[in-house]
């Protein structure tokens, strides 16, 4: 146990957040990778995806495709006509199923994507334009099995001996599917932590990317109650731990816990909300305090929020000091109608290039890359002040009314610079 007191000024969350950091820095090694004086675009396209067919009545599982490798790079060509030319891609569904993966001890590329040899082209273009591409990989769950035995072997096990589930939800109504009407199976099994590293060995015999984008890894702990192979929570920490150490590529994580913060340079989906239950009275950015000037990262794709408006994605960017993240299909998200994927239902990429191409332009006009997150204060009800390294200081306002601070008018829904902009 260690104690640290904070006075004066860094006696606050932000100086928490300075002390936490610090820690990570002494005990875990971290260092500064985040050498960006522009805003950065993480690319999440989708790949193959599962649909059920039927041949004389009789139903089948097939592969489609929402992006195809050639698709890609025609994004990619677009985006950067725009000027977006700092952008990273994150590649869902390139492999072993798609979007429900199968188990992840190969590579094997769709052919409904163009196959392994355009995979390898598509990646040694982006290597020769200097765009890193992380592929998706998920090396904890699996829809299914190939063995007789595998789901013996592989699969973890809850207290009752009963095997344990990663649950799918219904979105619609945030149940899991099993407590809905809705047809179709969206859970998957769960792998035993003692298996990660030898399925990775696996798959890495048939590895394309320089970096990978990890499903799970890093942003939960899978425990084991088999009877004579229990495996406790602390003691998968230490075994994810040595995983995310023996991995040989550049490692993206999602939502990372903080043990896993030093293994990865770059990080999608921390969370910018919080659930704001009646113990809470508002969210900090404690996460992105610690984080900023350290390591890239992002929130949530701003296009997949069913109940929150880019706008309000956006102003989320400026508070956290957040890139952005766009997750883009070639083919219209109308393909995933009456299928398990439904959540992915505005990702047509050419629905969005005006707003991502404004929404970058703005963000480098104020010049917010060449700073770091450092300060954070609410002003009043959804309105907050923060400031940045370079002196830019911005004031947010989510309220759909304007409010009046500091003697400043802010509108609703939007943001006003007090200072430091170029």
């Amino acid at each position: 146990v260690q104690f640290h007191f904070l006075n004066g000024t860094e006696n606050n969350y932000a100086g928490i957040a300075k002390v936490y950091r610090q820690y990570l820095i002494d005990n875990y090694g971290l260092t500064s990778n985040d050498q960006t004086n522009t805003v950065q675009l993480t690319a999440e396209f989708l790949g193959a995806f599962d649909r059920k067919n039927f041949f004389l009545g009789v139903p089948y599982t097939s592969l489609d495709s929402l992006t195809t490798f050639e698709q890609a790079l025609t994004i990619i060509d677009e985006l950067e006509a725009r000027g977006i030319t700092d952008l990273n891609v994150n590649y869902l569904g390139a492999a072993n199923g798609g979007l429900t993966n199968h188990l992840y001890d190969r590579n094997t590329i769709p052919s409904v994507l163009g196959g392994a040899s355009q995979f390898r082209l598509f990646n040694q273009t982006l290597i020769d334009r200097n765009i890193p591409l992380y592929q998706n990989v998920n090396f904890v769950s699996t829809k299914s099995y190939r063995g007789i035995l595998d789901q013996n072997l592989y699969n973890t096990k809850r207290i009752r001996g009963s095997e344990s589930l990663l649950y799918g939800y219904h979105y619609p109504s945030l149940l899991p599917g099993s407590e809905t009407n809705f047809t179709g199976d969206t859970n998957q099994f769960l792998l035993s932590p003692l298996y990660y590293q030898s399925l990775y060995n696996a798959f890495n015999k048939e590895a394309v990317t320089p970096g990978l984008s990890l499903n799970i890894i890093g942003s939960q702990i899978v425990s084991n109650h088999e009877f004579n192979n229990t495996i406790y929570k602390q003691d998968a920490l230490i075994i994810q731990k040595e995983f995310l150490g023996n991995i040989s590529q550049d490692i993206m994580i999602s939502n990372p816990l903080g043990f896993a913060i030093p293994y990865a340079s770059r990080f999608d989906n921390v969370p910018t909300e919080t659930t704001l239950v009646g113990l809470i009275d508002y969210p900090v950015p404690f996460m992105q305090l610690v984080l900023s000037g350290f390591r890239d990262y992002t929130g949530e794709s701003m296009n997949l929020s069913s109940n929150r408006s880019p706008q309000f994605q956006f102003l989320k960017a400026l508070e956290t000091g957040s890139n952005i993240k766009y997750t883009l299909s070639y083919e219209s998200s109308q393909k995933l109608l009456n299928t398990q994927h439904n959540q992915y239902m505005s990702t047509h990429y050419v629905n969005w290039l005006d707003i991502i191409e404004s929404q970058f332009q703005t963000l480098n006009d104020m010049n917010i890359a060449s700073g770091y997150l450092v300060s954070h204060e609410r002003l009043a009800n959804n309105v907050y002040k923060v400031g940045y390294s370079n002196d830019l200081e911005i004031i947010i306002n989510y309220n759909l009314f304007s409010v009046i601070v500091e003697g400043i008018t802010v509108e609703g829904v939007d943001y006003h610079i007090t200072r430091g902009a170029s």
